[in-house]
Order: structure tokens, then C-alpha cells, then sequence
């Protein structure tokens, strides 16, 4: 989980970029969800001012999923 961290105490004003592909392994340390499968590119933009922090997701990919009702995959 460390490589997909953002740290931003002390960080100074101005932009910031971040890229994160998440995969399989990624979608494994979360017992609970929903989504088991998946490869998905994530651009994050970071506008840090004096009193305020602006986020940006830009997300794209495919996940898995298992359907509720026939438990067919899609």
C-alpha cells in the first residue's frame, strides 16, 4: 500500500502529478470488496495552496466483478 501513497503534510504549494496503476494484487488486500480482478490506470493532479487541497482522479481500466443474483463474472 506504500507505493500507492500520497503524502502531503508539509508539502509546499503548487501542482502535483501521481500515477498509480493498480492491479490484482492491489484489489488482494481488500477482503471485503467487491472487485477481486482488475487493471486500472489512476492520474491523480494535487493543487496544494495555503488553506486548501484540490484533487483530481482520473481513472480508467477493466475490474471483474461477480454479478449478485446468477454469479456470472462481468
Amino acid at each position: 500500500m506504500k507505493r500507492v501513497s500520497i503524502k502531503f503534510k508539509g508539502i509546499k504549494p503548487g501542482k502535483y502529478d501521481y500515477d498509480f496503476d493498480l492491479n490484482d494484487q492491489f484489489f488482494s488486500e481488500f477482503e471485503a470488496s467487491e472487485i477481486k480482478e482488475g487493471t486500472i490506470n489512476t492520474s491523480i493532479e494535487m493543487i496544494v495552496a495555503k488553506d486548501l487541497l484540490t484533487l483530481h482522479f482520473r481513472i480508467s481500466g477493466k475490474v471483474n466483478i461477480q454479478c449478485d443474483r446468477c454469479l456470472d463474472y462481468f
